[in-house]
């Protein structure tokens, strides 16, 4: 794995979903994933409140910087709507390793094909 591989982060698709990069465009977009379903209440995964979703991205994207953490969000092709977020994390570039990982989805989105399409371009 190398470090350039990243520079562009560029999005990647099939004809049901498209993984972009995550900007702080995507702000309202997010709070309204968050919102569907009241996800920072779930107990069994960390989910920020949707007031904090300006701060989450901000943290993604310095960490993008440093080569640590690559974001995404996911756009379901058939309707339009951004309804998840994914990254590659904790990335090592030393011994090629990282992580799949900060991932959370609109409820609407949840047990449907969506997160085996994600898995499968990642």
């Amino acid at each position: 794995m190398n470090q350039d591989i990243f520079s562009t982060h560029t999005s990647l698709q099939t004809h049901q979903v498209q993984l972009s990069p995550l900007q702080i465009e995507h702000e309202n977009a997010l709070i309204e994933v968050c919102k569907d379903g009241r996800l920072w209440e779930l107990e069994y995964t960390l989910v920020p409140h949707y007031s904090q979703i300006k701060d989450y991205i901000a943290k993604a994207l310095e960490q993008k910087s440093l080569g640590i953490h690559v974001p995404f969000v996911v756009l379901n092709q058939r309707n339009g709507r951004i309804v998840r977020t994914t990254s590659f994390r904790d990335l090592i570039w030393e011994v090629r390793r990282g992580q799949i990982g900060y991932i959370w989805y609109a409820e609407s989105a949840q047990c449907s094909h969506i997160n085996t399409r994600c898995k499968l371009l990642l």
